[in-house]
């Protein structure tokens, strides 16, 4: 608790903290060698605060000898040096105690009040830090935390106003962390991150570097780009290495642990391995408490996947007493998982029985998505090795439920990340024609000549900014479709692939207990279920097949699929369509939510529609690619119509297309089906 309370009261102090260069040591016999009540001792007093690794009981009391020395000689810049150091300990210490709200909400209110005396003093170097650090407090709280971002921004604001380069890097990285912590923008957090990266490389400042770039690897990693992390991570540790020092060693510690979790992550497990190792070398001695819990915990993980069972054994026991200890579910889950898995490899089905129902129960109650996804799974596996096949289905849905929604999560966040690229391109073509326009107003003083020139130059930047724009957006919703195209090949491949694996265990169980009927309904089950993924591959396929990319092509699709449809039910098909029409140009996307309208219609026809008719037509009208589906059959009221001819679901499509989508039909007066689609 107490190196957490440390290690927020410095979040926002780092380019201070690494600027003092007296030890602490010296600085005491500064101390004691000028007794005297003046603005030095004071400084010094400040100046010790501002250096991690005193006793933590000291921190408190140098503060409150310095903020009653500053008081009595008016010394307002010491004064609100002291008031920090003193309220961000007192707001820390008591954030998260409701018996101690009071206290909180004082501490908070001396950082407020040190940051008001410091603007009143001018002292814009000293003012900087005291504002990151204000925001660092507002980030620890449970409200307003968007408040963090005011006071970064003002921090920054001061620190370009000076001029001061490694100043202002360290404000972007907290910036960062702004976005990262409060909006979750993890886009925005790395655009900030790099952008103090480059400042601190071109002043150049080595230490500077580390934040960012240790900042940037965990970004990477949660992006779920793990080369990139790892190449990023590197480059830290080289940074670190080159640094030395205390502060070197401080940070090389969490480099490595993030190393090795990317490493993992890309299942290199020798080299995670070898980087949790060094982890543990460097800051043994300092965090004994730290280092056993974290890395039993991933060293399990590793050396369960690496199939080094005595191993991974013999770190999760050790893991799991420590992480009971503080009382820590994140890692009791997270060992116990992964523990029932190892025993089941070993045939020791009761162990594994414990420790899987023990991981589940304790990942509930964390209501961690990643968890319950990985124990869940763990408990599926385990019953279908037991043959208990009703409650392995049980838990494999559970575990494809919460799968899917940290799929979603993951395609949100690549999405948001592509956005943001895009949002920076405009931006800078946006810079771009404001630059070029400011240029032709100073030309345009000069001559009626350079001004046209230079007009029709921004004319021309100005079309290529459009042209390119427009690019990007086809490149953006030809990326989502491709989502979108993925996760239908989750939908339809992946749980039919599950339902085959645990038919087949049911198969081979029944044809055990000599039950050869219901085995052979069990087969023509999979054997249906193997029919319909290759139809839905051959779909995708065909889907996203530029050679494709035409009416033409869509014409014959509907056809190969109507022709022997409507022949089965005796049922006199034509499928007709204007010469020009076969020839345009269709997107991917309008021509698979074509082809699936197109499908649905003709299967609501060939069921339900009673016809001996059925005639389907291409016509273009204006700028509009016309499909008209007709059939004599029976028809329907349409104010009455049944969920089951899927209407709502070709509405959808036809909308996303920007296209309208009509039905017309009455009683044994046939069913005219109208879809209208804008020509590109």
């Amino acid at each position: 608790m107490k190196k957490a309370v440390l290690f927020c009261l410095f979040a926002g102090l780092s380019h201070i903290v690494s600027a003092q260069q007296a030890t602490i040591d010296s600085l005491r016999r500064v101390l004691r060698s000028h007794p005297q009540a003046d603005t030095f001792r004071v400084n010094r007093l400040n100046d010790l605060t501002n250096i991690w690794g005193l006793p933590f009981s000291q921190y408190d009391s140098l503060a409150a000898e310095a903020l009653t020395l500053s008081r009595k000689l008016g010394y307002t810049e010491g004064q609100a040096k002291a008031l920090f150091t003193r309220g961000m300990l007192l707001y820390s210490m008591n954030r998260n105690n409701p018996a101690a709200t009071d206290k909180a909400k004082q501490g908070f209110a001396w950082l407020e009040e040190a940051v008001r005396l410091s603007e009143s003093t001018g002292n814009k170097p000293q003012t900087v830090p005291l504002l990151t650090g204000l925001a660092a407090a507002v980030r620890m709280s449970n409200t307003e935390k968007k408040q963090a971002f005011a006071y970064d921004r003002r921090a920054l604001a001061l620190a370009t106003a000076l001029h001061d380069q490694r100043m202002m890097a360290d404000c972007e990285r907290l910036l960062a962390m702004d976005y990262e912590m409060v909006d979750g923008n993890y886009p925005a957090a790395l655009a900030w991150n790099m952008q103090a990266l480059r400042r601190a490389q071109a002043i150049p400042c080595p230490e500077c570097q580390l934040f960012p770039l240790r900042a940037m690897g965990h970004l990477y990693t949660v992006l779920n780009d793990h080369r990139q992390a790892v190449s990023v991570l590197n480059q830290a540790l080289r940074v670190c290495r080159q640094q030395g020092g205390e502060a070197g060693r401080h940070m090389e510690f969490y480099v490595l642990s993030s190393l090795g979790t990317a490493y993992e992550a890309l299942s290199q497990y020798p080299k995670a391995l070898r980087a949790f190792d060094e982890a543990v070398a460097v800051r043994k001695k300092e965090y004994p408490e730290i280092t056993n819990t974290i890395f039993d915990t991933r060293l399990t993980a590793i050396y369960a996947a690496m199939g080094q069972n005595r191993e991974a054994i013999a770190h999760g026991t050790r893991g799991l007493v420590k992480a009971r200890q503080d009382e820590n579910d994140w890692w009791t889950a997270e060992i116990s998982s992964t523990l029932s898995e190892v025993y089941r490899r070993l045939n020791r089905p009761d162990s594994a029985l414990f420790y899987g129902k023990q991981g589940f129960a304790v990942a509930m109650r964390t209501h961690k998505k990643d968890l319950i996804r990985d124990a869940s799974e763990a408990l599926a596996v385990l019953y279908a090795s037991q043959k208990k096949f009703g409650l392995a289905y049980q838990y494999q849905t559970l575990f494809y439920t919460y799968r899917d929604s940290l799929v979603n999560e993951e395609v949100t966040r690549k999405a948001a990340a592509a956005q943001y690229a895009g949002q920076l391109k405009d931006q800078k073509a946006r810079v771009a024609v404001l630059t070029r326009e400011n240029e032709l107003a100073a030309w345009q003083r000069n001559g009626i000549l350079a001004g046209a020139a230079l007009l029709l130059l921004l004319a021309g930047a100005v079309a290529a900014w459009l042209l390119n724009r427009s690019r990007l957006r086809r490149l953006r919703e030809a990326q989502r479709l491709r989502q979108q195209i993925a996760r239908d090949l989750h939908d339809e491949v992946g749980s039919t692939l599950s339902s085959i694996s645990l038919l087949s265990g049911h198969t081979d169980r029944l044809l055990s207990e000599n039950r050869p009927e219901t085995a052979q309904r069990m087969v023509q089950k999979i054997y249906a279920d193997a029919r319909d993924i290759l139809e839905s591959i051959d779909e995708i396929i065909w889907t996203i097949n530029p050679g494709n990319d035409s009416t033409q092509r869509i014409i014959q699709r509907l056809r190969d699929y109507a022709q022997p449809l409507m022949e089965s039910k005796n049922i006199r098909f034509t499928l007709t369509a204007e010469p020009e029409i076969e020839l345009l140009p269709i997107t991917m996307e309008v021509r698979r939510n074509l082809y699936l309208i197109g499908k649905e219609a003709i299967n609501n026809l060939v069921k339900y529609a009673d016809a001996t008719q059925a005639t389907v037509r291409f016509e273009r009208r204006k700028d509009q690619l016309v499909v008209i589906i007709e059939d004599n059959g029976r028809g329907f009221d349409t104010g009455q119509a049944s969920i089951r001819n899927g209407q709502q679901s070709m509405q959808q499509r036809a909308r996303a297309m920007d296209g309208d989508f009509s039905v017309r039909s009455k009683p044994e007066q046939g069913t005219t089906l109208t879809l209208s689609v804008p020509i590109i």
